[in-house]
């Protein structure tokens, strides 16, 4: 059974020591930082930040950014994502757009799992874009 809690420091170091090889490379690449520093900003930025735990384990860290961007960054433990936490997460979803009217995210196109996890959220994905040099998927789901 997945719950969630609004995160903390601890569990931002947690998910930084642990995090997915997709999510540090999405750190160092587009977002231009080390883990430590992109998930640490984004910690302190984010209008709402909580974690996804899972047999007592934290499995990821969501926040909304000032601008309503929505991020998640994964443990390492993650391989596929349980029934349990996609309910969840669509239930946070739904309760993200209530609040916020729309959100918004990106991700490498080479990041098969998370463009996976955000179609089945039912957000909408744009074309694949060139940002920076990097391909770049971005999303987004209105009310």
């Amino acid at each position: 059974m997945v719950r969630k809690r609004n995160a903390t420091m601890e569990d931002v170091y947690y998910i930084i020591d642990n995090m997915r090889k997709e999510d540090i490379e999405e750190c160092y690449s587009f977002a231009g930082g080390t883990p430590k520093d992109v998930l640490t900003h984004g910690f302190k930025s984010a209008k709402e930040c909580i974690v996804g735990i899972e047999n007592n384990i934290v499995i990821c860290i969501v926040g909304v950014s000032k601008d309503n961007q929505i991020w998640m960054l994964f443990s390492n433990k993650v391989t596929s994502i349980s029934p349990s936490f996609l309910k969840e997460s669509i239930k946070m979803v739904k309760e993200s757009i209530s609040k916020y009217d729309f959100i918004h995210g990106y991700t490498q196109s080479s990041n098969e799992f998370i463009i996976k996890f955000v179609k089945i959220l039912g957000f909408s994905i744009e074309p694949e874009q060139n940002i920076r040099g990097f391909n770049i998927v971005k999303y987004h789901k209105r009310k």
